[in-house]
């Protein structure tokens, strides 16, 4: 039984890519039921979980807690080189996005942050935390040092 199951996982990945590839099964639709997928596929839910997590790992397909398994949208172009706004960036793509400041906290500023924003010896940040969404779904999750200008208490 152990040499047939990679092939079973094997066989059930390339089946469901090659239906996401056909836009048989589109961006952002449900994939049937575990349970139904399974009677397809002619196999266990176990094998077919493994199949759908290494699709997700490939980024085909994500899993949305007690609501199933969707096919991801298409991905996002990204230059590295080009400064771009990320609101911006992702509009321009026809997609959504969409910023949650998760914490901002005053906090003594490290001597290599000072040094990069130029600040003095001492200075105090606010460390932003933010999660960035695109269409709704989670994609970023960034903590950024900003000077303390905003402060109540401004350094002198």
């Amino acid at each position: 039984m152990q040499a047939t199951q990679p092939r079973a996982v094997t066989a059930i990945c390339h089946a469901l890519q090659e239906q996401i590839e056909h836009g048989l099964l589109t961006p952002g639709g449900k994939l049937p039921a575990e349970r139904k997928l399974s009677e397809v596929f002619d196999t266990t839910r176990i094998t077919l979980r493994e199949a759908l997590v290494q699709l997700e790992a490939q980024g085909l397909i994500y899993r949305e807690e007690r609501r199933g398994w969707f096919v991801a949208p298409e991905r996002l172009t990204y230059d590295l080189i080009e400064r771009s706004h990320f609101h911006a960036m992702v509009r321009a793509q026809g997609r959504v996005p969409s910023t949650e400041l998760l914490s901002a906290r005053l906090q003594p500023a490290p001597a290599a942050i000072c040094a990069r924003l130029r600040l003095p010896a001492l200075s105090s940040v606010v460390r932003i935390c933010r999660l960035r969404r695109i269409d709704a779904r989670g994609a970023v999750c960034r903590a950024l040092p900003q000077p303390a200008i905003f402060s109540r208490n401004p350094q002198p």
